[in-house]
């Protein structure tokens, strides 16, 4: 099992990137990163005041083309003004994000490199309760950390109470999923990964949802190809 569990870092730590941003300060900014709540700082005394320096965050993602295009999180790159791209061999490059999704809470990132290691997608589908999951990624700045824990459950749904990130079907798994771990893989037993880690709840409490890999990568395709994610509705007025 030490030796299993060994390779699946090593088959899927070479695909994983760190995402390090660079925002606007905007004191009414409010995103998924809200999760994660700190208690606040009554010494600091800009608490409660917008600061004047550009806000840094950082986030993690997969190659999915050899010629540098990455999955990860919308609310990673969301307001981005730059974009860098760290990856496992330490080499950085700007990215540029080539298509972003809000409602499934995926994006694109293009980085202009050639011969990149790309991960391999698994059928999520195919997923069952109970199996092993690992997820890389870099939790607190901490570059290239590897959780295990297993799938907890499938089509978790509504988790959230806005009308923003809210899909049908999260994967629930109690591996840690940690700031920073967003956009990450989530990988099974082989090294494939079978979702992209994007919410917790609380820290440490074991709950963490993914986005299953088949929706990712249909999503990601599409923005690929330079498409817009249209979906139709039915109302009366």
């Amino acid at each position: 099992m030490n030796s299993g569990f060994a390779k699946v870092f090593e088959i899927g730590a070479a695909s994983v990137v760190n995402v390090e941003v660079t925002k606007k300060a905007d004191g009414n900014e409010t995103s998924l990163d809200d999760l994660f709540f700190q208690p606040p700082d009554d010494n600091d005394p800009h608490h409660g005041r917008s600061a004047p320096e550009p806000v840094q965050s950082e986030g993690s993602g997969f190659i999915v083309r050899p010629d540098g295009f990455i999955y990860t999180n919308f609310h990673v790159v969301e307001g981005a003004e730059k974009v860098m791209v760290k990856l496992k061999d330490g080499r950085e490059f700007p990215g540029k994000v080539a298509g972003t999704d809000e409602k499934t809470d995926i994006a694109v990132i293009k980085i202009e490199a050639t011969n990149l290691p790309i991960v391999q997608l698994a059928d999520s589908d195919a997923v069952r309760v109970g199996q092993f999951a690992f997820a890389i990624g870099a939790p607190f700045k901490l570059d290239y950390t590897f959780t295990c824990g297993v799938i907890s459950g499938k089509g978790r749904s509504k988790l959230l109470e806005t009308g923003g990130y809210n899909i049908a079907d999260y994967l629930q798994t109690d591996t840690s999923i940690n700031p920073g771990n967003s956009g990450g893989p989530l990988c099974d037993i082989d090294g494939k990964v079978v979702g992209m880690n994007t919410l917790i709840n609380g820290l440490n409490r074991g709950l963490g949802f993914a986005i299953p890999s088949n929706l990712v990568n249909e999503i990601g395709t599409q923005l690929i190809a330079g498409n817009k994610i249209v979906r139709p509705w039915l109302g009366i007025r």
